[in-house]
């Protein structure tokens, strides 16, 4: 009966792992589009260094005021050219981001009713697992405990990915195209919240999927050789 339940709720987390693959690569397709270098304004405003957590930028204002300067210094906000190819730029990107909010939306699900981890076993059956010694109990609690951590790191995950493509919408969404100190510094500091948050989260999300099945194997073992 436990097996059967780790077994379930392993399909399940194996079923977010592949949604948040899918919402990443919605994110990071956004975020690279963001730095066409033939785009000027765009790569200019959007340095690569904001992506790479190995590097610090500065607080979001100051970055924002630095970034705006070096391009205002640049002339490509004159340039009309230029400002031709960002606005058609902006628009292309918010017309993806909002045919892919459905998809987003669809995968998040916060209150945890469409992916529902199950311990009903193991919580039932605790008093008689406990006389069992297949597999140490401690084992068990310290999985699903990682399925639990499982849940909510995924919440964190797709939250932060909704954050961001809804931080890049309101930047480009302008419909004069305006570029204002403020709004650079709010989806900068949201892209850099973004890929701080995936990079950490994602990976203990792949950790604790790991984890429940490494248990989930043990199981099967120590069974079959009853």
């Amino acid at each position: 009966m436990l097996d059967q339940e780790l077994t379930g709720n392993i399909k399940l987390l194996s079923e977010l792992k592949k949604n948040t693959e899918t919402i990443l690569n919605i994110t990071s397709t956004v975020s690279s589009v963001l730095r066409t270098p033939g785009i000027k304004i765009l790569a200019a405003l959007f340095p690569a260094e904001n992506l790479d957590t190995g590097k610090t930028v500065p607080a979001s204002a100051d970055y924002a005021a630095q970034v705006l300067a070096a391009v205002n210094e640049s002339g490509l906000l004159e340039d009309k050219l230029e400002r031709r190819k960002f606005a058609l730029a902006a628009t292309a990107i918010s017309g993806t981001i909002r045919r892919t909010a459905s998809t987003v939306r669809s995968l998040a699900d916060p209150e945890g009713r469409r992916y529902l981890l199950k311990s009903e076993v193991w919580v039932s059956q605790l008093a008689i697992l406990r006389r069992v010694d297949i597999v140490n109990v401690t084992r068990f609690q310290a999985t699903y405990t990682e399925l639990e951590l499982a849940r909510a790191n995924y919440n964190v995950v797709v939250r932060s990915c909704i954050d961001y493509l809804a931080a890049v919408d309101s930047f480009l969404a302008p419909s004069d195209h305006a570029i204002t100190r403020q709004s650079l510094a709010a989806v900068l500091a949201a892209e850099r919240l973004y890929v701080e948050l995936t990079s950490t989260y994602a990976t203990k999300l792949v950790e604790n999927i790991k984890e429940a099945g490494e248990l989930d194997k043990l199981i099967r073992q120590r069974t079959s050789e009853l």
